[in-house]
Formats: C-alpha cells, sequence, structure tokens
C-alpha cells in the first residue's frame, strides 16, 4: 500500500536499532529532509552571490573587508572611483570636462575604505559598451587634463588591485539617495 503508513511498518518491526526519523526515511529509501534556513541565513548567501556576482572571486581579510581582482581581462573591469554623477536618475561616470558614459544600476555599487580615508563607487566597465557621450554644459566639479579613455582606466584599474575594500551596508539605500541628489 502506500502512503505514510508504509514507511512506519518497515521501522516498527522490534529490531535493536533505534527508530528515529533518520532510520525511518533511511529504510524507505528516501533523503533525510534539509534543515530550513532562517531568514538571516537567506540574506547572507544572497550576499555572498551578489558578491561573486559582481566582483568575481576575493580575498577576504575580515567580515567587512575584502580584495578582488580589478582586471578581470583586457575587456572587463572593475574600477573603484568617485567620478559618479546622477543625471536624470541615471548614473554616469565622468570621464572629461564635459563627457560621460552612461551607467547601468547593476554595474555600480557604493564601496568605502576607511584605513585610506576614500569612499567612492565600484564601477564595472566592459570596452565594448564605454561609450562617452558629450554634455552641453561642462561639469563644473571636475575637471580633467585629458579624456579618460578604457585604456587609460585599465591602467588605474591595475593599481588599485593591492587596495582592500569594504561594501557599503546600505547599499540600495546609497544608491538611491545618490540618485535623487543627496550627495555625502
Amino acid at each position: 500500500m502506500g502512503g505514510r503508513g508504509a514507511n512506519v511498518t518497515i521501522a516498527s518491526k522490534a529490531t535493536s536499532e533505534p527508530t528515529t526519523s533518520k532510520v525511518i526515511t533511511a529504510a524507505a529509501g528516501e533523503e533525510p529532509k534539509k534543515k530550513k534556513n532562517s531568514l538571516s541565513e537567506m540574506f547572507k548567501k544572497r550576499k555572498a552571490k551578489d558578491i561573486e556576482f559582481f566582483f568575481g572571486d576575493t580575498q577576504w581579510r575580515s567580515n567587512k573587508y575584502f580584495k578582488f581582482d580589478h582586471v578581470k581581462d583586457n575587456d572587463n573591469i572593475i574600477l573603484v572611483t568617485n567620478n559618479i554623477k546622477a543625471i536624470k536618475g541615471n548614473f554616469v561616470m565622468i570621464v572629461d570636462n564635459d563627457k560621460a558614459v552612461y551607467l547601468k544600476d547593476w554595474q555600480v555599487k557604493p564601496v568605502h575604505s576607511f584605513s585610506e580615508g576614500m569612499y567612492g563607487w565600484a564601477v564595472k566597465l566592459n570596452r565594448k559598451y564605454f561609450k562617452p557621450y558629450t554634455f552641453k554644459n561642462p561639469f563644473n566639479d571636475y575637471s580633467f587634463d585629458k579624456q579618460d579613455t578604457f585604456d587609460s582606466l585599465l591602467k588605474d584599474a591595475k593599481k588599485q588591485n593591492k587596495t582592500y575594500i569594504a561594501l557599503d551596508k546600505h547599499q540600495l539605500d546609497s544608491k538611491m539617495e545618490f540618485l535623487r541628489g543627496w550627495n555625502y
């Protein structure tokens, strides 16, 4: 007959072995049920997957600070910079006095390093989609001697490989506040 009774009849025979739930499920050929994760465990796993997706392999110095490869290959880099501005609800990276590269929301993460006195943005860039757009008015709060190209940013990313950074604790809040114009 099937159902739950079949499992109990197998384990309920008089034996010298204890009849625990593991023995019952093993006798029936079933896998024991896994313990359910708590909500905090779910958030920890989600954060770890998010960090792995954005940064790739990381080397952790503490539970907060980590180091990663800024240069994935010659066409993909992750750069830590302060040249991020919000224009009409979108992130842009300033590359010249009047030029910027539009960024998607998933390409930008707020980061900091208190030991280096740095608060900035980790930006994921790809050579194929690195297209500077010219704006009518210059960015008065930024000054460049020459325009940043993908190759010049690649050199900067190679220099940053030794730096430990930490993710901002409230990433989503920081992004939304920045996009709304609340700069810190």
